[in-house]
């Protein structure tokens, strides 16, 4: 079960014969396999868990029972040809494309952080990793969610799906717009931080901010993060605070035909809407 999605990916999508599939399917499991036996390559002094040739093979066959499966699922999917659907779809800055780029630079960012106080406590004692973890998260923060996105104009998730922010006109945004867009959209995740730092104890909040911040982060959360479908619904621009605020907006960017630069579609209120 853990691999018959890959094996259906392998032949709807990339058009993989069955032989070609059961390779890739076969390095996929001896890849986790070898994860399980190496003590996560290596980090970890022995290995927490076991390479498993059972698993080895039910993995290879789950993936080809996918790739069977697929033949008839492939039916009732519709035609798998990108380049119609990227010029048919690509130049559409939709709330999804948009909710999904913000959750690939939120998990991202978490991934990297996790990594980063893993090491960090492989390789001085567990106590002085897990004091340090969150400032360094926090600084990780910055780097991540703001200089990277003002110096590129696109984040990593946002490039992951070929968007990219700018202002109205088409103008690149600057490092004080891109400033004003991140710190309002991401305001109740720094408040969350702070809540955290005050609950485990790495700086306590004076007075009553302790009490409050949980109170705070939430309504951030419910007003910041519900705008965005509140706004494609209800106002005809369709922007949300983040964007109207720090005079940005998303823009998609179609990939060159010959492998030259792509080039940034400018946002239509329909796409926006949709």
């Amino acid at each position: 079960m853990l691999l018959l999605p890959l094996g259906i990916y392998l032949r709807y999508y990339l058009r993989r014969g069955f032989l070609s599939s059961a390779v890739l399917a076969f390095a996929t499991s001896l890849f986790f396999e070898t994860t399980q036996y190496t003590g996560l390559w290596f980090v970890y002094a022995c290995p927490y868990r076991q390479f498993n040739v059972d698993d080895l093979i039910l993995n290879t066959a789950g993936a080809m029972v996918g790739w069977v499966v697929a033949g008839p699922l492939t039916r009732l999917l519709p035609v798998n040809n990108p380049a119609s659907e990227r010029s048919r779809y690509g130049a559409r800055v939709t709330l999804t494309r948009r909710a999904l780029a913000f959750l690939t630079d939120t998990a991202g960012w978490l991934v990297v952080w996790t990594l980063f106080a893993g090491l960090l406590g492989v390789a001085a004692d567990w106590p002085t990793g897990r004091r340090h973890a969150l400032p360094a998260g926090a600084v990780l923060g910055l780097l991540w969610f703001w200089l990277l996105p003002a110096a590129m104009a696109t984040t990593v998730g946002k490039r992951a799906l070929l968007l990219r922010v700018t202002r109205p006109d088409g103008s690149p945004p600057g490092a004080l717009r891109m400033a004003v867009r991140t710190g309002v959209l991401y305001l109740p995740l720094a408040l969350l931080w702070l809540t955290l730092v005050h609950e485990t104890g790495t700086l306590a909040m004076p007075g009553p901010l302790g009490t409050v911040l949980p109170y705070a982060t939430a309504l951030g959360a419910v007003v910041l993060w519900g705008a965005p479908p509140l706004a494609a619904l209800l106002r005809r621009d369709g922007l949300a605070p983040h964007e109207r605020w720090s005079g940005t907006v998303n823009r998609a960017v179609m990939p060159a035909e010959a492998g030259g630069p792509g080039l940034p579609v400018p946002e239509t209120t329909a796409g926006r809407r949709r």
